[in-house]
């Protein structure tokens, strides 16, 4: 073990240092990128069990040399030979990192990471947390590990995912990089099932035909009624209401991923008109209704430059 180097704190103590910074947040303590490096991220490593005093190990403005210049990696951590494990780019509070993955930041961000030949990443601005698995395949957003909100998410929750992928011990052993990559399947895989939910539900009420709803669905409902009502519901009445949940005639697949391309604020604007329409449908609206909610999603759609969800292929 290097001597210079503390021994690391447990996530009750990183906690409570996240606490802490989210009290300096909220009296807006740090209003610039050298406060949000000596007074955010410098105590958080600390308490991850880096010796932040040690140049070998916490390496600041870290120099990158490419072919005809060099680069200024703001943090890069080292385990030996001052050679990166992680690299860590800082941003002001007031930059935003609310914004979906693809930013300048985030490519700057990966650039360094191809040339310094890092597999884990981590941009945040002090309040948001962005790790990337660099090395993997994909977009920067299919790439993410991790975001971390410290104003928003329990200290206990991000002081745990802060020792997972970013503690000495975890870069020392490779465990960090290892970790983020399983992470990383585990989203991905996460979100594909996520998104077949609509799918399914569909194939369920035989939204695509007039055949009659998956009769597993239908003797499902069926005893749920009968357990709540003391009388077991009609088999068409079961079916009825599973066909007004079907969406008039015009939807083949639900749009759960987010629009690739706009202004946040039409993206927004295009992803609650979506959900307010699967709202609608889930809870059996008139079809009045249905068409009210149809109409916002497709002029939504029509500002992003985009189909509507029913016009897109399955």
């Amino acid at each position: 073990m290097d001597p210079l180097r503390r021994e690391r704190g447990n996530v009750t103590d990183i906690a409570k240092v996240i606490e802490k910074i989210r009290r300096g947040i909220s009296q807006d303590k740090y209003p610039n990128e050298t406060a949000v490096r000596t007074q955010v991220i410098q105590p958080v490593l600390h308490a991850l069990g880096w010796d932040v005093y040690n140049p070998d190990h916490v390496c600041a403005e870290y120099s990158l040399k490419l072919k005809t210049t060099t680069r200024r990696i703001d943090l890069a951590l080292c385990v030996s030979n001052r050679n990166p494990r992680c690299i860590i780019e800082l941003k002001s509070t007031g930059h935003d990192l609310k914004q979906p993955a693809g930013s300048a930041g985030d490519r700057q961000l990966f650039e360094y990471s191809f040339h310094a030949g890092v597999s884990l990443a981590l941009l945040t601005n002090g309040v948001h947390w962005r790790f990337y698995s660099t090395q993997s395949a994909g977009t920067y957003a299919e790439r993410l590990v991790r975001s971390l909100d410290i104003e928003a998410d329990e200290p206990g929750e991000v002081a745990a995912a802060l020792d997972r992928y970013l503690s000495y011990a975890n870069t020392e052993s490779g465990k960090a990089a290892d970790y983020a990559r399983e992470d990383l399947i585990e989203r991905r895989g996460r979100s594909h099932a996520r998104e077949a939910i609509p799918k399914a539900w569909a194939r369920l009420v035989k939204a695509d035909s007039d055949a009659e709803p998956d009769e597993r669905l239908v003797a499902l409902i069926s005893e749920t009624t009968a357990s709540l009502s003391d009388r077991t519901p009609a088999t068409d009445d079961v079916a009825h209401f599973l066909r007004r949940l079907k969406p008039p005639g015009r939807w083949t697949q639900a749009a759960s991923t987010e629009p690739t391309q706009g202004s946040p604020g039409l993206k927004a604007a295009y992803t609650r008109a979506l959900r307010a329409y699967e709202t609608a449908v889930a809870s059996g609206a008139a079809k009045a209704a249905l068409d009210v909610a149809q109409a916002k999603v497709e002029a939504a759609a029509a500002k992003l430059g985009i189909a509507p969800p029913w016009n897109s292929s399955a």
